[in-house]
């Protein structure tokens, strides 16, 4: 087939009874031209189009009569040699591809917030329904009490850090050295079960008594982040000043009574004299950044619960802010000058806005994005919290459903069958397979017609009919016969053939011959009404054919 297509519109609208009859002659007049892989379109087509397209003269009017007659030219659509810029991705549009994950975890984050909106407080996360906290708190991960080994590496560093920068004394040795081995200890203790169970008995002990209980378990977690930060302020206020940066006389201001006294004076050294980090706390804005470090373990600490995380946030950097203020806002102000004294926009800088306040700004917006980061963990962890929950209720809804329908299916079809296609994969196997046995003996009643029965037995093939809607059915010779045995026999009477009586008869079943009766489509059959049971000949030829199975089994 060749790729050639034709637009075509009639020429003759003036003349409403011939449009179509010969557009259709002009389509396939142009149809019959040799062109191929082109888009073939008239002059009455193209006005249409506009200037849409790009087209060059086809001449087909030169070879066809037809269309010189009708006054038609034609043209081809052709495709342009290069795109024009404007239908070129720009930069910005480029980059627009790359925002493609931001979107994806933008309407993730919205989808959180839309999920939990009912079901939170918004001021403490917790949930509305009492239960769904208790249930909350009580869920443990597998990895529940990893991420409290961040203090210990946090306050590693911090000593490493006022190692190098403060002056070593002996009590910011042991202070920083005995909470260091007390926050180890204490996260030991916090490690999930399944690694507590390789380690001494005693301390696994411990550690299961700690996180048997919700509010152990976080008073331990209060604890280790109230030690971590006890650290880094008992190292900030101890820490010697230098005894050349401040004068701290008071000294009254000129032109005012006693009681008003000037700003503390500061008398930086010269600049031959380098401060020595040893010999004094040279820079004490250091022990902010350090509690800025302290700070950003909150978000990591997924166990500790907002509503905890954000009083110790606020308290920790309340107390290193009204330190910097009130204990080192002197201090702090003259390190500010003496160390940025030969850069003028730094001084300018600071004269608008003091070391210490930068500093308490500096805590303000860590703060404020801890915080954030906090509230986006707490969401997260309670949203996937109850979409697990509610995954759980469907799998038990789904369960319930499936033992529904199996029982169902039970009802329709014997056990076997329904085991057989319960266990069939889906992917593998044909739906319109169907389930079928052949059996060489099988007794077979008929009685569904008021005080009518008929007996036959023989073999039968044995399955299930329709792939759609599965029914389980017998049939063969011996079910057509057993329903004769049923529709000819009489009121009150369950009639049987020959073949039948004979094995009744073993059991001690009694019989009244009928005659032969013409049975549609078997002919004429010698027929029996089942008249009782003896049961002394039941018993006895229950005893013979229990002492023939014993016989059999000793021969095998």
């Amino acid at each position: 087939m060749n790729r050639h297509i034709y637009l075509c519109s009639s020429a003759f609208s003036n003349r409403p009874n011939r449009p179509a009859r010969l557009s259709k002659k002009l389509l396939s007049l142009i149809f019959s031209l040799p062109f191929h892989r082109k888009v073939h379109v008239s002059n009455k087509t193209l006005e249409k189009l506009g200037d849409t397209f790009q087209v060059e003269a086809a001449f087909a009017e030169k070879r066809e009569p037809f269309l010189r007659r009708a006054g038609l030219t034609t043209y081809f659509i052709v495709k342009p040699a290069n795109m024009p810029l404007e239908a070129l991705p720009q930069n910005g549009e480029a980059g627009n591809l790359n925002y493609g994950k931001k979107l994806q975890s933008d309407i993730v984050s919205r989808q959180i917030i839309r999920h939990l909106r009912p079901h939170v407080r918004w001021l403490s996360l917790s949930f509305t329904d009492t239960a769904v906290e208790q249930e909350y708190r009580a869920n443990r991960e597998p990895t529940f009490g990893l991420s409290v080994i961040c203090l210990p590496i946090v306050l590693s560093f911090n000593a490493i850090s006022q190692g190098i920068i403060t002056p070593s004394s002996i009590h910011t040795v042991s202070t920083l050295f005995s909470g260091l081995m007390l926050l180890l200890i204490m996260s030991l203790f916090m490690l999930p079960i399944q690694w507590m169970k390789r380690m001494p008995g005693w301390l696994s002990s411990v550690g299961s008594v700690i996180q048997g209980s919700n509010t152990r378990t976080m008073c331990w977690l209060v604890s280790m982040n109230i030690l971590l930060s006890l650290c880094n302020l008992i190292d900030m206020v101890m820490c010697p000043l230098h005894d050349r940066m401040v004068s701290r006389s008071a000294v009254a201001a000129p032109g005012r009574n006693a009681s008003a006294v000037r700003p503390p004076v500061c008398t930086p050294p010269p600049p031959s004299v380098v401060l020595q980090p040893h010999s004094s706390c040279a820079y004490p804005a250091y022990f902010t950044y350090f509690t800025v470090l302290i700070l950003s373990t909150y978000p990591v600490q997924v166990e500790l619960r907002h509503v905890l995380k954000l009083p110790l946030l606020l308290i920790t950097a309340g107390l290193h802010a009204w330190i910097n203020v009130f204990w080192l806002g002197d201090v702090l102000d003259c390190v500010g000058s003496s160390v940025y004294r030969y850069q003028g926009w730094v001084r300018r800088w600071q004269s608008l806005l003091p070391e210490k306040y930068e500093l308490c700004l500096v805590l303000a917006i860590t703060c404020a994005v801890v915080i954030v980061l906090n509230v986006h963990t707490e969401l997260t962890s309670r949203a996937a919290f109850l979409w697990k929950r509610e995954m759980a209720q469907q799998q038990r809804e789904a369960a319930c459903l499936q033992e529904k329908n199996e029982s169902l299916v039970e009802n329709l079809l014997p056990q076997h069958v329904t085991q057989h296609f319960l266990k069939v994969d889906v992917t593998t196997s044909q739906h319109e397979e169907l389930y079928a046995q052949s059996f060489d003996e099988v007794g077979v009643l008929f009685a569904s017609m008021p005080n009518f029965a008929g007996i036959n037995h023989g073999p039968v093939t044995a399955g299930v009919i329709g792939a759609r809607k599965p029914h389980y059915d017998i049939w063969g010779n011996t079910v057509n016969v057993a329903s004769r045995m049923e529709s000819t026999g009489q009121a009150g009477q369950i009639q049987v053939t020959g073949e039948t009586k004979a094995i009744l008869e073993l059991f001690g079943y009694t019989f009244e011959q009928r005659g032969i009766i013409l049975i549609k489509g078997k002919g004429q059959l010698l027929t029996y009404f089942l008249t009782g049971c003896n049961s002394q000949s039941a018993a006895g030829a229950d005893g013979s054919n229990q002492s023939e199975t014993d016989a059999s089994a000793a021969a095998d």
